[in-house]
C-alpha cells in the first residue's frame, strides 16, 4: 500500500500482456497508449442522482487511482467545466458558419453568448481550491498521470514490450490542455497565435484528443468568421 506522498516505483518497459492490449486499443480510439484527457475525465464519470442536472454536487468519479476528495474534485471540476462550455461551442459552431447575409446582431447574440457561458467555466474552476490542495495533487495524483514525456523518473522514455520494436517511447500524460474547448473556440473565431514552443505544445496536445474533436476543429478552422465582413 502506497502512503501518501511516495511515488510508485517506474519501470523502463510495459509488460507484453498489458503493452500489447493497450496498444490495440489506442488504435482503435485514435490515441497514443497513455492515459488522456479523453479517457480520465470525458469518459471517468456519471451522476449519482440521474432526474438532476451535472453540477460539482452531481458528479462523481467511475474510477481513480488512490482515491480520496482531492483526486475527485480535480477531475469533476473539469467533467463541469467542459458542460459549462457546452453552450460556448454551439454560439461558436453557430458564427462559423454565419456569412456576410447574417446581421451583427445574430453575431453579437452568438458572442455574449460565449461570454457568458465562459464566465460560468472561470466560476467553476475557482472552486478548485475548495477541496483539492496542490500539494496533495502534486504528490498523490500527479504521479499517476504524468506521463513518459518530459517524466523526469523515465528519462529513457517507456518500452512497450512486443510493440514498436521494442523502442522506447515517450508520450504526454493527461492534462487538461487536452481538453478541446479552447482550441475548438479559437478555431470557430478565427484566432490564431504565435509559433512559439507554447504554440507546438498545444498542437502536440491534439493527437490526444478524440479523433472526433480533431476532425470537428479542422473543419471549423477552415470555415470560421474569418470571412465575415461587417457592414
Amino acid at each position: 500500500m502506497l502512503m501518501f506522498g511516495e511515488v510508485p516505483n517506474l519501470k523502463s518497459s510495459l509488460p507484453e500482456v498489458l503493452a500489447k492490449p493497450w496498444v490495440k486499443v489506442s488504435k482503435i480510439l485514435g490515441r497514443p497508449p497513455i492515459l488522456s484527457y479523453g479517457s480520465y475525465c470525458l469518459d471517468n464519470w456519471y451522476r449519482p442522482n440521474p432526474k438532476e442536472e451535472i453540477s460539482l454536487e452531481n458528479v462523481a468519479l467511475l474510477t481513480n487511482f488512490l482515491g480520496g476528495v482531492d483526486e475527485d474534485w480535480f477531475v469533476t471540476i473539469h467533467v463541469c467545466i467542459e458542460d459549462a462550455a457546452s453552450e460556448a461551442i454551439k454560439a461558436a459552431y453557430a458564427l462559423a458558419e454565419m456569412t456576410d447575409i447574417n446581421s451583427e446582431q445574430e453575431i453579437l447574440h452568438n458572442l455574449k453568448a460565449i461570454t457568458g457561458s465562459l464566465k460560468k467555466v472561470n466560476k467553476i474552476f475557482s472552486r478548485m481550491p475548495e477541496k483539492c490542495d496542490p500539494y496533495i495533487y502534486y504528490h498523490r495524483v500527479r504521479p499517476f498521470i504524468f506521463g513518459t514525456k518530459d517524466n523526469p523518473d523515465l528519462k529513457q522514455g517507456l518500452i512497450y514490450k512486443g510493440e514498436f520494436n521494442d523502442e522506447p517511447q515517450f508520450f504526454r500524460g493527461e492534462t487538461g490542455a487536452q481538453s478541446s474547448i479552447m482550441p475548438f473556440l479559437d478555431g470557430a473565431l478565427g484566432v490564431y497565435h504565435t509559433k512559439d514552443s507554447l504554440r507546438h505544445y498545444l498542437n502536440e496536445m491534439r493527437e490526444y484528443m478524440p479523433p472526433k474533436h480533431r476532425e470537428f476543429m479542422e473543419v471549423l478552422e477552415k470555415i470560421s468568421v474569418r470571412s465575415y465582413k461587417s457592414v
